[in-house]
């Protein structure tokens, strides 16, 4: 019979084969070709996309096109939702990544956020109808496509914005006839209803007095109504549905009017059904996929422990759930809340990117994790017991988490050129590292191992429970951990739909930023738990975190300063 350690590594490639071959399958769904493509920017520095080739698109029958942008803090993989559904109705597809995003080169925000040359690329491509060409954007991808527009005004033929708007980031203004042929996605909990149309609530998008001079009307606009005349580039159009910024890429009703105005634009008297969508299960196999990593992880982890000897009983756990564990939980969930946004707002202020520390997300993050490990570290009971080792113990704790570590990032290496797959769906993601973002990921890696090391100490020796049943130690952590964002992320998002704008709704961008953050301390809580169980100790386990939430990060941000 096959032991439990060769079977977790078994199933977790299993899973991580199956979720990369769907998601081939749903990508290529129709005989649709996709590679990724390198350009130059007009400053010399490399752009990055994802190209979907129709099969019908060749040099003798040409394809309508559509270049589509991510928004802030996102990557081609964003859009891959909206890219599927207009490949296989037979769009040619540039997903693009902006300046310092995914693999295009820093610095990011430059550029005009890659759009003008994204544009250009698109339309030398020897199988695009030049007089056939579609714009889309998501959020700041939205300035993207915009500057684009003003760059080349006669180069494309209608466009999408998807939670963005003409006007903002020092944009032109929208008019009756700029930009050309124009859809509007406006979801009804959209975060950004003040920064972009100035209403109070994203409710109340059609009584905005800077759509009804974008749509050339004196009255309100009225969703699904189409105004002015696409022949003369004036056609104007406002969807707004049940869907919130965050949520844009992966809303059905979104991707369905991008796709019909596209329909309707650019190949007018086509038949057109954009309610029939297969993107979901290229979602699901990301997911799958991220599933099958974690297995890996965590059997590759349980197979060397023995190897190294590093087996052990827990050295320290509390007897039962009293009234000091249940204090000790709360300041470990809602500390980290407190602290949210005056932290990164120092990470901001101390830590601004620069020739070292490249990425300036990455450094607000890290500077709110280390503060709150130093809040941890300055009360009596929050390191715990000293953690246990010897310098053999340490050697083979380092090379336990080099090697299960290393394991993973090299299969989703391989996985990723094979198949064109991410581990992860929606805002999480784990990416494979070019060599300049295998350096920030030295640079960060030391700052991270330390303050996850703090908090998973912390977490592990002063809220285990002695002789606790596994999964409700599991989810006690998890809990813990994760807990504390979780009520904050649904308190923010429940007071937007039950009034139309966040409870901090001057921090739309940060509030993201903490779903992205919620899978992280939930994974991190994960993986402590399952190693110090077997281990006697959080070293182990914060090496691991420490190594796999840089990866994140590290692949994943967006980089400020260039190289």
């Amino acid at each position: 019979m096959i032991g439990f350690r060769p079977f977790a590594l078994l199933v977790g490639c299993a899973l991580i084969l199956g979720g990369a071959m769907l998601a081939w399958m749903v990508q290529s769904s129709n005989g649709v070709a996709i590679r990724d493509v390198y350009f130059a920017r007009i400053d010399g520095h490399q752009l990055a996309g994802r190209l979907y080739i129709p099969p019908g698109a060749t040099t003798q029958h040409l394809a309508p096109a559509v270049l589509t942008v991510h928004a802030y803090l996102g990557s081609r993989a964003s859009q891959s939702g909206l890219a599927i559904e207009l490949a296989r109705r037979g769009y040619v597809v540039l997903a693009l990544d902006q300046p310092g995003h995914g693999r295009s080169d820093p610095p990011a925000l430059a550029d005009g956020f890659g759009g003008p040359d994204g544009l250009r690329y698109l339309r030398a491509l020897p199988m695009v109808d030049p007089d056939r060409i579609g714009l889309h954007g998501h959020g700041l991808g939205g300035t993207a496509v915009l500057t684009a527009a003003e760059a080349q005004p006669d180069q494309y033929q209608a466009m999408v914005l998807d939670g963005a708007a003409p006007g903002t980031d020092g944009m032109r203004p929208g008019n009756p006839s700029f930009p050309r042929n124009l859809a509007l996605i406006y979801g009804r909990y959209d975060a950004y209803s003040r920064q972009l149309w100035g209403i109070e609530s994203p409710r109340d998008i059609g009584r905005s007095d800077r759509l009804a001079k974008l749509f050339g009307v004196t009255n309100e606009v009225a969703p699904g109504r189409v105004y002015g005349d696409r022949a003369a580039g004036t056609a104007r159009v406002l969807y707004s549905p049940m869907m919130a910024d965050l949520t844009a890429p992966i809303s059905r009703d979104a991707i369905a009017y991008a796709v019909a105005w596209f329909d309707r634009t650019l190949r007018p008297g086509a038949p057109s059904n954009g309610a029939d969508q297969i993107w979901m299960w290229r979602a699901v196999a990301g997911l799958v996929a991220l599933i099958g990593l974690v297995v890996l992880l965590l059997g590759s982890v349980n197979l060397l422990l023995p190897i190294l000897s590093l087996i052990d009983t827990p050295d320290s756990a509390v007897i039962a759930r009293d009234g000091r564990w249940w204090l000790d939980v709360a300041l470990t969930a809602w500390i980290p809340v407190m602290t949210f946004f005056p932290f990164l707002g120092f990470g901001a202020t101390w830590l601004p990117a620069g020739p070292v520390f490249r990425q300036a997300v990455t450094n607000q993050i890290l500077t709110w994790l280390l503060l709150n490990a130093a809040i941890g570290l300055a009360s009596a009971r929050m390191p715990g017991a000293p953690v246990a080792a010897t310098i053999t113990r340490l050697a083979a704790s380092f090379g336990c988490a080099i090697a299960s570590v290393a394991l993973c990032v090299a299969l989703g290496s391989a996985v990723f050129w094979a198949f064109q797959i991410d581990f992860g769906a929606w805002v999480f993601a784990l990416r494979p590292m070019t060599t300049d973002r295998f350096l920030i990921f030295l640079i960060y890696l030391p700052g991270f191992t330390l303050a996850f090391g703090a908090m998973l100490h912390r977490l592990n020796t002063r809220l285990s429970v002695y002789n606790d049943r596994a999964i409700l130690h599991y989810a006690s952590n998890i809990a813990a951990l994760a807990g504390g964002l979780f009520i904050f992320i649904a308190v923010q998002y429940g007071t937007l739909v039950a009034t139309g704008q966040l409870l901090s709704w001057a921090q739309p961008t940060n509030i993201a930023l903490a779903v992205q953050l919620l899978p992280i301390m939930a994974i991190a809580a994960l993986v402590s738990t399952f190693i110090w169980r077997r281990t006697g100790n959080a070293l182990l386990g914060s090496l691991i975190t420490g190594l796999i939430v840089t990866w994140y990060f590290a692949a994943g941000q967006a980089v400020h300063v260039s190289w």
